[in-house]
């Protein structure tokens, strides 16, 4: 069986994760990693996973990490694949692979993606676009055929050991008179770090600036402090201009 397992809290690595999957195998099944897992999940040989993460700093987000570490293979095969905001995935491929390592699965082919930044969604607005996603197809198609190879060599992905240091810095959020308290935001936090009474109230101890709250809420009534957005997004544009490729790795 084919698993489409992504952490995506903005739903564009879902995406992304699932167009890979469903181009080399129409009935996959697809695990969320977003929110909580209730049990730790095991995998034979015969299965393979298809894992994507948005690139958070250069580095896999904590959370992504600690649900993936629920997950056990049985030298089951793994595809894993980056989805950055088109600034750069630094040590994201590397640290990817030693995870799947660790929990027994084998990395027989990667992907960088570039999709829409999740904090200035000015930068890569339109992708991933419809030449993206046939470029996904192809690279589908090729390691669809590595999956079916016996023999494979330890990949090389570009990246360092040891990983850069990254230091998460949650974003101010401001909540306007929209908000009618439905908890939504609550709910589907996957930090788990809004107040269950008042959705006004976060522990930026825990926020890892997901901007899964901003992403969904039915009343549009969250936002990133303005002038913490302004500033990053005036530094990104200047290094995100360019329009960069998706890249494959088998």
């Amino acid at each position: 069986m084919l698993y489409a397992i992504y952490f995506s809290p903005t739903n564009t690595t879902a995406t992304i994760t699932k167009t890979v999957a469903n181009a080399i195998d129409h009935a996959y099944q697809t695990l969320d990693l977003t929110m909580p897992l209730s049990s730790s999940l095991s995998f034979e040989p015969d299965d393979d996973i298809i894992w994507g993460i948005p690139v958070y700093g250069g580095r896999v987000p904590a959370l992504a990490t600690k649900r993936f570490t629920q997950l056990h293979g049985l030298h089951t095969k793994a595809i894993i694949i980056a989805v950055y905001g088109n600034r750069a995935y630094e040590d994201t491929l590397v640290e990817m692979q030693d995870l799947c390592n660790a929990q027994n699965f084998q990395v027989i082919g990667a992907i960088s993606a570039i999709a829409k930044h999740s904090i200035v969604p000015s930068i890569a607005a339109d992708r991933p676009d419809q030449d993206d996603i046939n470029t996904l197809k192809t690279m589908a198609s090729q390691l669809k055929l590595k999956l079916t190879q016996q023999q494979t060599n330890t990949l090389v992905l570009p990246g360092n050991r040891p990983y850069k240091t990254y230091a998460p810095k949650p974003i101010h959020l401001i909540i306007d008179d929209n908000c009618d308290h439905c908890m939504t935001c609550q709910k589907l936090c996957p930090a788990q770090t809004i107040d269950i009474h008042d959705p006004t109230l976060v522990d930026p101890s825990c926020c890892i600036s997901c901007m899964r709250c901003v992403d969904i809420c039915p009343q549009q009534a969250r936002h990133g402090d303005p002038e913490t957005i302004n500033s990053l997004a005036a530094r990104l544009h200047t290094i995100c201009s360019d329009h960069k490729s998706y890249e494959l790795f088998i």
